[in-house]
């Protein structure tokens, strides 16, 4: 168990966790954030640099009644304009979610998984406070290639990958299973399936996270959580496909038709 689910030591959390847990995940959005100001900026640039040309023609074909041309060009500057708008739109949104701060991720955390902000505390008191767990589904590599997140378990609650959102009380934890996911990858006819392999949690109020692992990895993880909520639902460690997990979902959420 110690491979896949490690006791968090201390100079891992004030490594990682130092600052705090939703301060740690809001940084590391806004690393995401800089790459998109950059790449915006230079979109919102080149059709500013594109326009400087694009009127000037526009008005001359105009003044000298080309009709086909005053479309063509017209129609380029109404295009440049609404990326330059986008571009601007993106960044605008970029900049609200960067100062909304950790507080404010625990706000929303909080109202998605329908707990309160002082539970959500409780929670990041619980892993950066006493004795918990990280959840390390996949080797390095993996992780790399997924940028999937290692997660937390504490004495109450499990938070399967850092950023999910996805934060379930053992209490109202329903469904823990292993589920077999194939992405699409290749172009046209040469496209070919590749499955992959992911652990699945359902939580009382329809909350649903999955997260890569392998089968031993996910085994492990799911038994940790039988122990923790008596009468979890595993499907008997049966692999699910996403259709049937989607539709075990759709059941325990009550949406089911």
């Amino acid at each position: 168990m110690e491979k896949y689910l490690p006791i968090m030591t201390e100079d891992y959390k004030k490594k990682h966790y130092g600052e705090g847990i939703f301060q740690r995940i809001h940084k590391n959005t806004a690393n995401v954030s800089v790459m998109v100001y950059v790449f915006f900026a230079v979109v919102f640039a080149g059709c500013l640099y594109a326009l400087k040309f694009v009127l000037p023609i526009a008005n001359q074909c105009r003044e000298s009644g080309e009709t086909d041309m005053i479309i063509f060009f017209y129609g380029l500057t109404a295009v440049l304009v609404f990326f330059a708008l986008v571009s601007v739109a993106v960044i605008v949104l970029s900049i609200v979610r960067h100062q909304r701060g950790g507080e404010k991720l625990k706000e929303l955390c909080a109202k998605e998984n329908g707990y309160t902000v002082e539970e959500v505390n409780e929670f990041e008191k619980q892993a950066l406070e006493m004795e918990s767990r990280a959840i390390r589904l996949v080797d390095t590599v993996e992780k790399a290639v997924s940028d999937q997140k290692d997660g937390i378990l504490t004495r109450d609650y499990v938070y399967l990958t850092l950023g999910s959102n996805v934060l379930i009380k053992y209490s109202d934890l329903k469904v823990a299973c292993l589920v077999k996911q194939t992405i699409r990858a290749g172009q046209g006819s040469s496209k070919v399936g590749i499955e992959y392999l992911v652990v699945g949690l359902i939580g009382k109020n329809g909350a649903s996270v999955v997260a890569e692992c392998s089968m031993e990895s996910g085994t492990v993880l799911i038994e940790y959580l039988k122990e923790k909520c008596p009468g979890l639902d595993t499907q008997e460690g049966r692999v699910l496909s996403s259709r049937e997990y989607d539709d075990l979902w759709a059941v325990k959420s009550g949406r089911a038709r």
